[in-house]
């Protein structure tokens, strides 16, 4: 949240309320209560591509979804953010 408000990056895709930290926080925390053997309510992974490579944005939502089928992710919240620059 703090990197896209500064213009560093958006917000691609997400199945959670995306704005502000403590609205998210709190979604996290509901997630937790209804899922109480989840661990830990947040799972930050960086997918990077060769800086040569380039996809759609529709194309990076897609590896990322793709990614989290192959970790066995179902009914998680997710967001995927693409850095800008």
């Amino acid at each position: 949240e703090k990197k896209v408000g500064q213009g560093m990056g958006y917000v691609l895709d997400t199945n959670i309320t995306y704005g502000k930290t403590v609205g998210m926080t709190q979604e996290f925390n509901i997630v937790r209560q209804l899922r109480p053997r989840l661990g830990k309510a947040v799972y930050h992974v960086s997918l990077n591509l060769p800086y040569e490579d380039s996809l759609s944005d529709k194309q990076f939502i897609s590896l990322g979804m793709d990614y989290l089928k192959g970790i066995k992710t179902k009914n998680m919240s997710i967001s995927i953010l693409l850095p800008i620059g």
